[in-house]
């Protein structure tokens, strides 16, 4: 089987997985056509519970190709106060990751 990252690279899969306090909060940007059987795939995974979407855009450039590696997990507070340096230096001109970044404020001050 292969693992999830190997494939997220494979088929320009990037975004963020972001934990903290026993919450998961993550970021899928790549080709439609992937990215919505992907995240059906993940509502239908046993072991995740209570998902809910919260912003579904098409863009038209990534935000986490850049970043570290093409799928970053952010699970400590260093690693989220990175992330979110990082979506603040590439939102100067983008609504999408202005709303990322509010997001994960929030999602920050669980």
């Amino acid at each position: 089987m292969v693992d999830s990252v190997t494939w997220n690279e494979a088929h320009d899969i990037h975004g963020a997985f972001i934990y903290t306090d026993g919450n998961f909060f993550q970021i899928l940007e790549g080709p439609k056509e992937l990215v919505k059987p992907l995240f059906e795939n993940i509502k239908s995974d046993d072991r995740h519970h209570m998902i809910i979407k919260l912003y579904e855009k098409e863009i038209e450039e990534y935000t986490f190709d850049q970043y570290e590696s093409s799928f970053t997990i952010a699970d400590s507070k260093q690693s989220m106060y990175a992330l979110k340096e990082h979506l603040r230096e590439t939102s100067k001109q983008n609504q999408s990751r202005e709303a990322v970044s509010y997001l994960l404020d929030k999602f920050m001050a669980i």
